[in-house]
Order: structure tokens, then C-alpha cells, then sequence
């Protein structure tokens, strides 16, 4: 397997940290996952009982309602490999509050991966639903998991194609990463670049 990612800025250093009680109602939430979608004329969606099944804890209890805040953007453009086609796909990846969008584009073989998930950032899984499009209409649209980890100092975010998947069809990987778990009760999270 072949993965790289572009060349790291100095360290920088955020925080993952709890989401205010005030204005965020559990309805809320569901509403702004509802918009977990992929732009496609099909539009292929992530349905309320995939949502409320894949956070039902968070939902259910208030403290668990962490998202993670950490930006890839300073990575200048991360790649990752395509197995399905073998390819190089370089593009970025923002991790924003709510929503972590991606916009991938091989150069070669002129393949888009693009979608974007709105979820919750679970420190034991760090497991976030997601749907990605692929503009070929291929068999591989539809809804998809993204499985955020650390493997050493490496930070990889995994494309699946379904959550029974046994390897990523994208990958994408930030080397030298000093992103940490510091608890899984708190959900505290740090991530920066050395």
C-alpha cells in the first residue's frame, strides 16, 4: 500500500471539546445529520435510523456530545491511494466542528471522490457514518463509513464502502501526527503536525 501526505507545518495543537448544552436539542442533531449527503442526482442519504443507530449514545447522553475539532487544510493537500483503481487521489480534508468534507480528485484517471458527514467524534471507535460519491456511477456510491485512527505517529482517515468492509477503498494519511486520545470518558482529543 502506498499512502504519503504533503509536507507538515510547524506543530499546532487543537482541542477537542464538549458542545454546549444551550441550543443544541437532540432534534437539532438529528436534523443536522439528516444532512449527510452526497451530491449526486440520485441523492443516495443517510437515513434517521442509521443516524439515531450509530449515535444513539451520544444522543442520549448529553456529556457524550463531543465533536472533534482539528483541521487537515495546513497538510496543503493530503493523499491517498485508490485501491479500486490503483490510483493516487490527492485533494484535502477538513475537519471542521460539525462536518468533515473531503473533495478528492485523482489526476490520472480523472476519478472524484467527494461527500462530506456530520456526526459525532467518538474517542473509543473514533468511528463517523459518512456517504461518498464517486461520479462514475459506479456500484460503489451509496452509504459509506469513515474510520479515523491512529496507527503510530501516523493519522489515517479510512473510506469504506460498507461498515463490513475488510479494506478502505481510499486512504488518506497524515505521517508524523501528534494526534492523541487523552480519554475516553471525556472524549479530549488533541491533533497537530510535527
Amino acid at each position: 500500500m502506498s499512502t504519503v501526505v504533503t509536507t507538515a507545518p510547524p506543530v499546532q495543537t487543537m482541542s477537542l471539546q464538549a458542545v454546549s448544552q444551550s441550543g443544541s436539542s437532540d432534534e437539532e442533531l438529528l436534523q443536522l445529520f439528516r444532512r449527510v449527503t452526497i451530491t449526486s442526482s440520485d441523492g443516495h442519504d443517510v437515513s434517521e435510523m442509521q443516524i439515531k443507530k450509530a449515535f444513539q449514545q451520544e444522543i442520549s447522553r448529553p456529556l457524550g456530545r463531543q465533536m472533534l475539532e482539528a483541521s487537515l487544510a495546513h497538510a496543503n493537500g493530503c493523499s491517498c491511494y485508490h485501491w479500486n483503481y490503483h490510483d493516487r487521489i490527492s485533494g484535502k480534508v477538513n475537519i471542521s466542528r460539525v462536518d468533515l468534507t473531503f473533495d478528492l480528485t485523482s489526476k490520472s484517471m480523472g476519478q472524484a471522490v467527494k461527500g462530506e458527514a456530520a456526526g459525532f467524534y467518538r474517542p473509543n471507535s473514533a468511528f463517523i457514518n459518512a456517504t461518498v460519491y464517486y461520479d462514475d456511477q459506479q456500484y460503489l456510491q451509496g452509504n459509506q463509513s469513515v474510520q479515523i485512527y491512529m496507527d503510530g505517529s501516523k493519522f489515517i482517515i479510512d473510506f469504506f464502502t460498507t461498515d463490513q468492509s475488510e479494506k478502505p477503498i481510499a486512504r488518506i494519511v497524515q505521517n508524523a501526527s501528534s494526534f492523541t486520545f487523552q480519554g475516553t470518558d471525556t472524549g479530549d482529543a488533541t491533533w497537530g503536525t510535527n
